[in-house]
């Protein structure tokens, strides 16, 4: 699947070991006549501007530890640094934001592996198409996997060259579709997905909850419980302890120092 015959949305990650900004390339030379959006950190900016010479008609928005900017009224939209990006969000902002954008735009995603594979296993679950690209000296090869919505795939082979004009060539040199994923549970990977923003929200509201250093607090009113066996009584976030019958409390007694 060329970059030509990509769906008009939806989320495409270009897995190479080579550098992200190579597999870059390939995507600003397939989209040099087309609006793209570059996303990249506002400290990288001027750099990737310099890097990038002949992206004249790109539009580069950043983004900041606290900010991510909005973006509309465009066709297709890179991630120049994700590694970095990947960095500077949560894993559940992450997700939220492809989320948001592959349904109203078409994705790029370079990827390498500086990205946490913990978020690269949750981008693979996001992707509609996905190109294992392999450098060949002054050409590429690439195996390439496409999804469909019927939760079948197809995996091709493909040789990416450049013209004179320096925009990539795709050839497909075989096919091979399954009629259904087995290799990925994707059903069960969105699932984690969905669940990361209500773990994380459950987690800081039991941290928040929590009295130290002994148990998790309580409401205090009706709530002392006694324990026959150790003779303790357990209010809240406190462990208080009862004295035995035959103790008697003189000004000697340690008892009298304790909350009774």
């Amino acid at each position: 699947m060329s970059f030509y015959d990509l769906p008009k949305n939806g989320l495409v990650l270009l897995n190479s070991k080579s550098e992200p900004n190579v597999t870059s390339k390939l995507v600003l030379s397939g989209y040099e006549t087309e609006k793209l959006v570059i996303i990249n950190h506002e400290n990288t900016k001027s750099w990737f501007q310099k890097f990038f010479k002949n992206s004249e008609s790109s539009t580069f928005l950043t983004y900041t530890e606290n900010n991510f900017p909005e973006v509309s009224n465009c066709k297709n939209v890179i991630f120049i640094d994700f590694s970095l990006f990947c960095r500077v969000f949560k894993l559940s902002e992450i997700l939220r934001i492809l989320n948001k954008l592959k349904k109203e735009t078409r994705v790029f995603i370079p990827a390498d592996e500086t990205i946490p594979s913990n978020i690269l296993k949750q981008v693979y679950s996001l992707s509609n198409v996905i190109y294992n690209i392999r450098s060949n000296q002054d050409s590429f090869s690439s195996t390439t996997i496409i999804f469909d919505k019927r939760g079948r795939i197809s995996t091709q082979e493909e040789s990416i060259t450049f013209s004179e004009s320096s925009k990539p060539v795709v050839k497909k040199m075989k096919t091979t579709e399954m009629s259904r994923i087995e290799s990925i549970d994707v059903k069960e990977l969105q699932s984690s997905i969905d669940q990361v923003s209500s773990k994380e929200a459950a987690e800081k509201a039991a941290r928040d909850a929590l009295q130290l250093p002994y148990i998790s607090g309580r409401q205090e009113d009706g709530v002392a419980i006694r324990d026959a066996s150790t003779r303790k009584i357990r209010v809240g976030g406190q462990i208080v302890y009862e004295p035995d019958q035959a103790d008697d409390l003189d000004d000697s007694d340690p008892d009298d120092d304790l909350n009774i």
